[in-house]
């Protein structure tokens, strides 16, 4: 549910990219830009008691691919405005995303940058 959320966001601001934001492995004959994202650490908040509080975490690392860096550099800066967002997406009520950027990479493909965005979103259950 999270990762539909934040695909969804993503599509919102880069709506481009549409088709070209995909799970874990990017088609190499697909033309960029593209996204690729992955699920990290999801876990559920517990009160002092043990009980469970309503409040979950997740993290997704999202890879930015494009052919120029001035290219990546816009993704980047478009999805940096998700930190702080609050907000119902989805029907995930979404308490805060935390972005945080990796550095920018030179792929071995010619033509191809990559930079990694780490998103952490906290939610309500």
């Amino acid at each position: 549910m999270v990762e539909q959320a934040i695909v969804s966001l993503i599509n919102d601001r880069l709506p481009g990219l549409a088709g070209r934001v995909t799970p874990v492995v990017r088609d190499d004959s697909a033309p960029l830009p593209a996204i690729t994202y992955q699920s990290g650490e999801s876990k559920q908040q517990l009160n002092l008691d043990g009980t469970p509080s309503g409040i979950g975490s997740h993290k997704l690392q999202i890879d930015l691919w494009a052919e120029t860096y001035n290219e990546l550099s816009s993704m980047r800066q478009t999805l940096q405005l998700l930190n702080g967002y609050r907000g119902t997406v989805n029907g995930l009520n979404i308490g805060l995303i935390q972005v945080s950027t990796n550095d920018d990479v030179l792929d071995d493909t010619p033509n191809s940058n990559t930079l990694a965005l780490i998103i952490n979103v906290t939610y309500l259950n």
